[in-house]
């Protein structure tokens, strides 16, 4: 028995058939009603339709509109109507929790803080423990031979500017 070998532009082919096959057969389907497309036709012998089209009148309330207009309109006079699925519910309002604040912004790679001092000067992302307030701090960048007052610039992140007017360290 010979193997028959099928090249790909036939395997094209044929999925470009069977593709149109599948519209043409979903077209035939929706529009055999006579091409309007918009219902079920009459369901006859031998019909595969099971729904039914069912002409509904449109009801009209006392001022004469359309009840469906009125989506969410519940009369005066009524009671509103309680659905099964919602008689277990506590009555707490859920309210979503606030949007987490950024965090902390993350160190440099160098570990310098750029905000202070000039362009070429590494002040310190973090402080050593035992230098808590700013005056402290202050001190602290002098002793190591940072100039008074230090350039500040964007982000005043440690403080050392408390009036922001650009110099950090002023005392």
């Amino acid at each position: 028995m010979a193997a028959y070998r099928v090249s790909p532009r036939t395997w094209r082919i044929a999925g470009t058939v069977m593709v149109l096959f599948a519209v043409v057969s979903c077209l035939v389907l929706v529009f055999r009603d006579g091409g309007s497309g918009d219902g079920p036709s009459e369901a006859g012998p031998g019909s595969s339709r099971v729904a039914e089209q069912v002409p509904v009148a449109a009801e009209k309330n006392a001022s004469g509109q359309d009840p469906d207009l009125l989506e969410g309109f519940v009369p005066d006079d009524t009671e509103p109507e309680v659905r099964p699925y919602a008689t277990g519910l506590s009555g707490r309002v859920h309210t979503p929790r606030p949007a987490p604040s950024a965090p902390p912004a993350a160190a440099p790679g160098d570990g310098c803080d750029h905000a202070y001092g000039e362009t070429g000067q590494c002040v310190p992302w973090t402080f050593p423990s035992s230098v808590k307030t700013v005056e402290e701090r202050c001190e602290w960048l002098r002793d190591l031979g940072f100039p008074s007052p230090l350039a500040s610039r964007g982000d005043d992140r440690h403080g050392l500017d408390p009036d922001g007017d650009g110099l950090a360290c002023e005392t």
